[in-house]
């Protein structure tokens, strides 16, 4: 590609180069949705049967959905559920396929349940409890890889270092300037530099300038590389208290306390396949972007479960918003190496900011069948409107996030979950049991893209003893995969990419009921 060096008009470049400028909020409807948006886990039981659990209760894995579940059952229970988490990626950038795996191994439920009976009539028990349930897994893997002819992704870099004078780049605080902090990065590391008649305009390393023609030019195709990976974990404890009235009618409420921990890591690669054509004997250069949130909130949430005869069950139940309290810290660098034999890398200063993030209210209703006292049959709805979701400072003053939260009005919509689920116990104390989840995308149809509907089944087996020891395992699949199409950076002849996410996982219960 080439371009006239009077005639250079500044693009922004996007995907991670988002993240270069330097006092831009990374805190926006995108971490908003990643971080009220959850896929709970369970027990084996209830991840078998789809977590179809808001009427039928019973089980450590219905807690965090209704809890008067845990009045169904008047014994006392303890429990734990190891998972083994198996996401993977395909990616085509630029023709060329590519494939990505990461394994993770948690913990998706741990938990007590006691119950205390009171009365034969009336309020016959009181039921109590304390369960950590896995609310969400940010375990993915993603790597493209390709070869780009017209186009680098430095000089997406130098164009938006356009106007800005070299004084600034290359002085001690320039990370604490308007200036974007990939050109400081790259401008430090020798990958830009300013036009020999400019202090203000720049051309890449990938690029040479005709001194003639006043033209600059890619000087070699290029060879891109780019790794992303991301983990974490969002947990919710649920102290638990519910009450059994006359085998009918089951209330119960929760104080649900949250942990979150999130990281995202990305690494991009360049290096010119004829380095020899190349004026500034660039070999290959690396940016990296790492970004850490931790945060913790609290909700409340109460339910209700109803028998008005023994084969069929009723359940709703509704939660407050999560408040959460979060810090962000993230930091950028760049790496480069020459034919020369010269070599520099910089990093960014760590960018830490403390915000507030206000989740949806969600709303369950859910009803249950008991057939001959041998099998269950269970569905579930739940929504969430996910427009309502609030950013603001750690002082709770929103007009720091006025766009921010524009932007949750305009783009988020409300998510509606179904869930269904069946078991079947067989006189042996053995159950197998099948269960099917739907999620709709929280985001209006226009600007969907990774976090699309999906779907999720699931089978599963369990095998209970006499003495109250029991044993559950269950395999879970997502039956749709999640897409995304992108770009790396934003120049006319910058390569595309389809990314599709697959994801698994294997669920082990192990409990005793005394």
């Amino acid at each position: 590609m080439k371009r006239n060096i009077f005639k250079r008009t500044f693009i922004a470049c996007a995907a991670f180069m988002v993240f270069a400028i330097p006092g831009a909020k990374a805190q926006g409807l995108w971490d908003a949705y990643r971080f009220s948006a959850q896929n709970p886990d369970g027990t084996a039981r209830s991840v078998a049967m789809g977590n179809a659990f808001t009427a039928l209760g019973g089980d450590m894995g219905s807690i965090w959905l209704n809890p008067a579940g845990s009045a169904v059952n008047n014994f006392n229970e303890a429990s734990i559920t190891p998972a083994l988490t198996l996401a993977n990626s395909s990616t085509v950038y630029a023709g060329t396929s590519t494939k990505d795996d990461r394994t993770n191994f948690n913990i998706a439920n741990i938990g007590y349940l006691g119950s205390v009976n009171i009365d034969p009539v009336g309020i016959r028990s009181i039921s109590f409890g304390l369960v950590f349930n896995r609310m969400k897994d940010f375990s993915s893997a993603q790597s493209a890889r390709g070869h780009a002819v017209g186009s680098s992704w430095l000089q997406a870099v130098a164009m938006q270092c356009q106007g800005i004078d070299k004084s600034v780049l290359e002085s001690d605080n320039a990370f604490y300037t308007d200036a974007p902090w990939n050109g400081v990065l790259a401008y430090k590391t020798f990958l830009i530099d300013p036009l020999p008649d400019s202090d203000c305009d720049y051309f890449a390393a990938t690029e040479n300038l005709d001194h003639l023609t006043r033209e600059i030019y890619l000087a070699s195709p290029v060879d891109q590389f780019y790794h992303s990976y991301q983990r974490g974990y969002h947990y919710e404890a649920d102290l638990n208290c519910s009450m059994n009235i006359d085998n009918i009618v089951y209330l119960g409420a929760n104080i649900g306390l949250q942990t979150l921990y999130y990281k995202q890591s990305n690494d991009y690669t360049e290096m010119p396949t004829d380095k020899l054509a190349c004026e500034s004997k660039l070999s290959a250069f690396t940016q990296s972007f790492s970004q850490r949130t931790v945060g913790s909130g609290v909700n409340f949430k109460v339910g209700v479960i109803c028998t008005p005869i023994p084969e069929l069950r009723f359940g709703a139940s509704i939660q407050t918003p999560t408040w959460m309290w979060l810090t962000e810290d993230s930091e950028m660098g760049m790496s480069s190496s020459f034919s020369d034999g010269d070599a520099y890398h910089k990093w960014s200063p760590l960018q830490s900011f403390d915000y507030r993030l206000r989740s949806p209210f969600k709303w369950n209703v859910g009803a249950a069948l008991t057939i001959a006292k041998m099998a269950v049959i269970s569905v579930d709805y739940q929504m969430e409107d996910y427009s309502t979701m609030k950013l603001s400072d750690r002082n709770n003053n929103t007009s720091l996030f006025d766009y921010e939260n524009a932007l949750i009005k305009d783009y988020c919509t409300s998510r509606s979950v179904f869930r269904a689920g069946a078991e079947v116990t067989f006189p042996e104390n053995i159950s197998v049991r099948a269960g099917y989840q739907n999620y709709s995308t929280g985001v209006k149809k226009e600007y969907a893209g990774v976090e699309d509907n999906f779907s999720i089944g699931s089978l599963g087996i369990g095998w209970a003893s006499p003495s109250g020891f029991f044993i559950d395992a269950t395999y879970q699949r997502y039956l749709t995969k999640q897409e995304e199409v992108f770009s790396l950076y934003d120049m006319p002849d910058a390569p595309g990419g389809h990314t599709e996410w697959g994801r698994s996982k294997i669920y082990l219960t192990l409990g005793f009921r005394f």
